[in-house]
């Protein structure tokens, strides 16, 4: 994920979960990190660590946490808005269907 497209997925996700901006930002550093004082996220878009789609809904879910309730932690907060982030993600793009799911897993869903 190149920074031009991190920063159209988080300011769609912004918009559509009403939070204020988050800037994206690129770093050298081999993972990702949120800065909450900034509301900046840096990623590295050579890492593959860094820069895929999982990596930035974790750190946008660190902004969405910090913005509402001040938390920088991986709390039960934290993980509401990261699971609020997926579940977003995954309608917004189509992706519930498109994957093959295992029987034991299929048990635990409801579609």
């Amino acid at each position: 994920m190149t920074i031009t497209q991190a920063q159209e997925f988080v300011d769609s996700a912004c918009k559509a979960f009403i939070m204020p901006p988050c800037e994206i930002q690129q770093c050298r550093a081999r993972r990702a990190y949120y800065l909450p004082t900034s509301d900046v996220i840096r990623i590295n878009p050579a890492s593959e660590y860094s820069s895929n789609v999982q990596c930035v809904l974790h750190e946008l879910a660190h902004h969405i946490a910090w913005v509402e309730q001040s938390h920088r932690h991986h709390g039960p907060f934290y993980m509401t808005c990261l699971l609020s982030l997926i579940d977003w993600h995954t309608h917004e793009n189509d992706l519930m269907f498109k994957y093959e799911w295992k029987e034991e897993y299929k048990s635990l869903i409801r579609f």
